[in-house]
């Protein structure tokens, strides 16, 4: 059964590489629950991970590349996932994303020490339903793909905002549910 962690301070990999499997991270108390930076080649797999603080992120990331995520749950009072840059070729398998406030489900930007992007964000059969704020929100990855989405009921703004960036979208079901558009593209394109 999953190991539960209720308050930790922040739960951080760091490094090389590492592996998270089976594992429940609850958190009220820090604005991040968990926290990958400066690290290659992990695996993170049946995790779910629950911040519900005012303005809390489940999962932020920086500097983090050849990463893989399978079968997780990011539920954050801000972001589900907060990806700040020079996070390339990671790839989201079967997750779920969701987020409370006016934040987003699933955030990428292109601000981080190296500021060289995200190149190759992957989003593979994926859910982002029952969002305040945007669905999808990608402000930096030259390269994400969204494949077999399940993208629904998004109250806030849109279900996939693409601004000064790269979306690639491929089958899936886009759309369901009572939103203010669909797709947006500030700039760049989809």
């Amino acid at each position: 059964s999953p190991v539960l962690f209720t308050n930790p301070s922040d739960v951080y990999g760091s490094g090389a590489a590492f592996v998270l499997s089976k594992l429940s991270i609850n958190v009220n108390e820090s604005l991040r629950a968990m926290s990958i930076g400066f690290s290659h080649y992990y695996s993170v797999e049946s995790v779910s991970v629950v911040n519900l603080k005012d303005n809390g992120t489940a999962l932020y990331m920086t500097d983090a590349w050849l990463g893989n995520f399978k079968n997780c749950y990011f539920q954050g009072d801000l972001y589900g996932v907060f990806i700040k840059g020079s996070c390339h070729a990671v790839k989201f398998e079967r997750c779920r994303f969701y987020s409370g406030a006016n934040g987003d489900a699933f955030h990428i930007e292109n601000t981080s020490i190296a500021n060289d992007g995200n190149l190759s964000v992957m989003l593979d059969t994926c859910d982002v339903e029952f969002c305040d704020g945007n669905g999808v929100r990608n402000s930096g990855a030259q390269k994400l793909t969204i494949v077999n989405p399940y993208h629904e009921s998004v109250k806030g703004y849109n279900i996939i905002n693409t601004n000064d960036a790269s979306t690639t979208i491929d089958g899936g079901a886009i759309g369901v549910g009572k939103q203010k558009a669909v797709i947006k593209i500030d700039s760049g394109h989809v």
